[in-house]
């Protein structure tokens, strides 16, 4: 080797080889993860992306009262789309599960099979993969569906229900107590008439038209509906949970993990610019006499660069190799514990690489070289005199304390504030990610129990005609359900309520006159208050509403608008004493199935927290060790530099009688005050970060969970951060023992 420096290389990784082998693992660790996460997800959305053509993804469904005739479809059909029957029956399979169940597809919203071969006769059924695997359900089992018994034949994924909900106004899709199936048509017929739903599919002519366009020609499709029969429901593919929600989710998150990469990856690259920094001030008279010798800065500097590359570079060829052989997988699993999506096949993902990869090695390299020739610019001479301190004036500035250990570690603070600063920052961005992951649980809990605690009756029974009940407890209302959007984009479905004044179930709120009471959740996501105005949009037609909020209701789960009934009707169109749902505390089994909308009960409204824990529940778990291991590398590299920046400081203090224990009270007390301070502040900022970013994931989902920690969560991560430091602490004491007394006697300052 040309360069002295070089030759010095093997003993510099053995003498940090515990700074080097924590910072390769974080890196290696940290690479993997994202570039297991963008693999999945850029192979995931090039998968989305083909599903419409290839399993030919409906434009739009609707479902009508009675069947349609050939006549009636031809007569649609003029509004230049082309309908498909889909018709659906919807049973209970075991308690609390049902399932809707389809006929044979052949034309449209085809089926993509996972396990099996799909149903050749009328006793052969295809259930969803995720509902059979949250019910334990597998091939060859039998399952009964409005009386008839079905044998379970394959496993397969629904085009159409890549997310399960069961209505499309759902807050949250539920893959546990809700899934699809397809049978035969003579399967089908197996199934009483009086059970089927005449669900239609219909695909528009035009492939090539824009959202707008594809809005205003179904308003002619609902039009040209309404002449053949009695609209039970409409929806557009654009606004159908089932089909959007799980390609809109995929990719979501892409941006904040390449944030969060970035950030990780600078607080690595200063605290290799530290440990860099702190290695020059040692070589300090050595450069200072390879500068003498005609060496030139770029050489020295081109040996300080290696490692800081070679440990990054070393990193990310493990991380990468891990991230598309183990990490990949472990995310791809995420999403379908969640979605119902077709397999997927992995793709080279260049994006990836260069996000993972090149750019990080960039940082790291423009950050170190930065610094290592801020560091060389001075003269050879001051090397030589080891006189490498940036300021001029050497006096110390007086402190105003009169105990010399609490100036000492005052100093020690002073002197070491860079590598300090880079310490909070870390702590910040742990603490951040500790309190997500400690957090949810205990909130998702909370929201549960508040459910519970608010909800008006145990049955909300929404009609499809007035029809009446002999059940006394059962109390009339209106409801029909509009849309609310913001400037932002953000929108929701809302139901609007039409109660009685003298409610018994919603005695809580007063609704004597023209104005509305919100719910808690609409006032939160839409930052809407008493007084303010709200704008509901007609779902099928080009109508607004508008209403002044007389209050906000505390109604957990819920996204709703209540007035009284007399001034629904008003409002909406509707005769006087009109009514199409019951507030009921009992089932209503004297009136007909067929005449029922829908039923919403308690376990309805608790759909949101129960996927977001089974979906997350795991995540939420491994945030938490990532975390804490940050916390760990982060106090572990910096305090193991300032006890080796401070050596002869340390060395002194023995010499002059100090025993191991008080030097610990210095340089452990100094530092223990830094980190105390640190997690104390990082709380409070962690609460105001994750709380926009909250505010950010829930505005691309319906409904609404409020972010408000509980205070242990917050004393949970306090103490988490400070037994991180402990643990630390502990092996820094160590160091400071192995600081021998001669160390002092050998400076040549």
């Amino acid at each position: 080797m040309n360069n002295p420096l070089m030759k010095r290389l093997p003993r510099e990784i053995k003498s940090g080889l515990a700074h080097y082998m924590v910072i390769f693992l974080f890196f290696a660790l940290l690479i993997s993860l994202c570039s297991g996460f963008l693999v999945a997800d850029n192979s995931m959305q090039i998968m989305i992306d083909g599903m419409k053509n290839k399993y030919l993804v409906e434009d739009g469904n609707f479902e009508v009262y009675n069947e349609l005739s050939k006549e009636s479809i031809d007569k649609i059909n003029q509004a230049k789309v082309q309908v498909y029957r889909n018709y659906f029956v919807e049973e209970e399979i075991k308690k609390g599960v049902s399932i809707r169940m389809y006929g044979q597809r052949t034309d449209i919203d085809l089926v993509a099979v996972h396990e099996g071969t799909l149903p050749n006769t009328a006793d052969e059924i295809a259930i969803d993969r995720l509902c059979a695997k949250n019910n334990d359900l597998h091939l060859g089992d039998s399952v009964k569906i409005a009386g008839v018994t079905y044998k379970v034949v394959a496993l397969v994924s629904l085009s159409d229900y890549t997310s399960m909900f069961k209505k499309n106004s759902d807050i949250m899709f539920d893959a546990h107590n809700f899934g699809v199936a397809m049978v035969t048509n003579q399967g089908m017929e197996r199934i009483a008439s009086s059970k089927i739903h005449y669900n239609y599919s219909y695909f528009f002519n035009d492939k090539n038209m824009n959202e707008e366009e594809r809005r205003e020609a179904s308003g002619k499709v609902v039009q040209a509906i309404a002449k053949e029969g009695q609209l039970a429901n409409y929806i557009l593919a654009d606004d159908n949970a089932s089909i959007q929600f799980a390609p809109e989710d995929v990719g979501s998150d892409r941006g904040m993990i390449i944030v969060l990469l970035y950030i990780l990856i600078a607080i690595m690259a200063f605290v290799f610019a530290v440990i860099i920094a702190h290695n020059i001030d040692k070589d300090s008279q050595v450069i200072g006499t390879l500068l003498a010798s005609g060496y030139t800065k770029n050489e020295i500097a081109r040996h300080y660069i290696v490692l800081p590359i070679g440990v990054a570079l070393f990193g990310a060829v493990v991380g990468n190799i891990a991230g598309y052989s183990f990490f990949k997988n472990q995310f791809a699993e995420l999403y379908y514990n969640s979605y119902c999506f077709p397999r997927f096949e992995t793709k080279w993902n260049t994006y990836a690489f260069i996000v993972t990869t090149v750019i990080p090695l960039i940082m790291i390299m423009i950050i170190n070289i930065g610094m290592i020739f801020s560091k060389l610019s001075i003269s050879p001479l001051r090397f030589l005199r080891n006189d490498i301190r940036r300021s001029k004036n050497k006096k110390a500035k007086k402190l105003p304390f009169k105990k010399f250990k609490t100036r000492f570690r005052t100093r020690v603070i002073l002197q070491n504030l860079s590598n300090y600063v880079i310490l909070f920052v870390g702590i910040c961005l742990a603490s951040l990610l500790l309190l997500f992951g400690c957090g949810m649980k205990p909130m998702l809990e909370r929201y549960t129990d508040d459910v519970k605690r608010q909800v008006v009756s145990k049955y909300q029974y929404v009609l499809k005609t007035p029809v009446e009940t002999e059940k006394k407890s059962a109390e009339k209302a209106a409801v029909t359900v509009t849309e609310l959007e913001n400037k932002q984009g953000m929108h929701d479905d809302v139901s609007v309520y039409g109660i009685q004044k003298d409610s018994v179930y919603m005695d809580r709120i007063d609704v004597s006159g023209d104005e509305v009471w919100v719910t808690n959740g609409i006032s939160e996501k839409y930052h809407i208050e008493k007084g303010d105005k709200i704008s509901l949009k007609d779902k099928y037609e080009d109508k607004a509403y508008v209403f002044t909020v007389k209050g906000v209701l505390s109604y957990t789960g819920v996204m709703a608008v209540y007035t009284n009934k007399d001034n629904f009707n008003k409002k909406f169109g509707q005769k006087d004493n009109y009514f199409n749902m019951y507030f009921s505390n009992e089932k209503l089994d004297d009136i007909g199935e067929n005449f029922v909308a829908t039923v919403v009960t308690v376990d309805d409204l608790l759909n949101l927290s129960k996927q977001l824990t089974s979906s997350l529940g795991g995540m939420f778990d491994m945030i938490k060790v990532i975390a804490i291991i940050i916390f760990l590398i982060l106090i572990y590299i910096l305090i193991k530099i300032v006890i080796e920046k401070n050596a002869n400081n340390i060395s002194l203090l023995k010499v002059f009688g100090y025993r191991n224990g008080e030097v610990y009270g210095i340089y452990i007390t100094a530092t223990t005050i830094v980190v105390l301070i640190s997690v104390a502040l990082s709380i409070p900022i962690s609460c105001k970060v994750l709380y926009l970013v909250w505010a950010s994931m829930m505005a691309d989902m319906s409904g609404w969970i409020a972010f408000n920690p509980e205070w242990i969560t917050l004393i949970e991560v306090f103490v988490a951060g400070i037994f991180s430091y402990l643990i630390v602490s502990v092996i820094h004491i160590r160091h400071i023992n192995k600081v021998e007394m001669n160390l002092a006697l050998k400076s040549r300052e």
